[in-house]
C-alpha cells in the first residue's frame, strides 16, 4: 500500500517515468512470464498442414512438429488465438487453427524465430 501511495505521488509530479515505477508484486510476475515463455529459436521445423477431411467439411490447419509440454502447447494455441484471430486447439501433440491458416501462420512462426516453416502440400482441397 505504502509503495502504491509514492508511486502515485512521483507519477503526478513527473518525478519519474510511470514505466520505470514497478511494485515488486508486478516484477515478479513478469520475471515469471519471461520464464515461461518457449525459446521459439531452439525448433528446427514447424510443419503445417492444411486438412478438410475428418473435420465435418469444415478446414483447418494442423500444426506439427512444436516440441513443448502439453502446457506449453495451450499457452502457444492461445497465443496464436489471439494473433490469428481464430479458434484454435490441441489435439495430442499438435494444434490445430480452424480455417486455412498456412501463410499467416508460417509468417508468425518466422516472426517469433522458428528455423524452418515447411507448408505441407499433401492435404486438403483449396478454392
Amino acid at each position: 500500500m505504502e509503495h502504491r501511495l509514492l508511486e502515485d505521488l512521483f507519477k503526478a509530479r513527473g518525478l519519474l517515468p510511470a514505466e520505470e515505477i514497478r511494485s515488486p508484486e508486478e516484477e515478479t510476475s513478469r520475471l515469471e512470464e519471461t520464464l515461461r515463455q518457449p525459446d521459439y529459436s531452439k525448433v528446427e521445423r514447424v510443419v503445417l498442414r492444411y486438412e478438410r477431411k475428418g473435420h465435418g467439411g469444415k478446414s483447418v490447419t494442423r500444426v506439427e512438429g512444436v516440441p513443448f509440454a502439453e502446457d506449453a502447447l495451450e499457452d502457444l494455441a492461445r497465443e496464436l488465438k489471439k494473433s490469428l484471430g481464430c479458434g484454435a486447439w490441441v489435439e495430442g501433440n499438435e494444434i490445430l487453427l480452424q480455417g486455412d491458416l498456412t501463410e499467416r501462420s508460417q509468417a508468425w512462426f518466422q516472426k517469433k524465430g522458428v528455423r524452418r516453416v515447411v507448408i505441407s502440400k499433401a492435404g486438403g482441397f483449396r478454392k
